[in-house]
């Protein structure tokens, strides 16, 4: 079976509500959020392990999305992270939960 770039991305919004890049950023933070509070890894092996080149891209990434750095997050001054809407979570599958 033969697919494309594109038709493989409309199915993926199609199925998931979102882009494949939004998906795979959103992911990347999520996973960031958890290894934060669920490990005591440093925060440059989160950096690392979530593929970005430095910490401080990491860290500035970080509190653009969730309004607070991954220290402060460490130290306590935890936000949930921010969730899909109503809508669109009823509008995404289990597959990109």
């Amino acid at each position: 079976m033969g697919s494309n770039r594109r038709k493989l991305g409309e199915a993926f919004q199609a199925l998931c509500g979102q882009a494949v890049f939004a998906w795979l950023r959103e992911e990347r933070f999520r996973r960031a959020y958890e290894m934060l509070c669920d490990t005591q890894l440093p925060i440059s092996a989160i950096s690392d392990a979530l593929g970005y080149s430095t910490p401080a891209n990491f860290a500035k990434a970080f509190r653009e999305r969730h309004g607070l750095t991954p220290t402060e997050i460490r130290e306590g001054a935890i936000s949930p992270p921010i969730k899909p809407s109503k809508a669109r979570q009823s509008e995404r599958s289990d597959h990109c939960a």
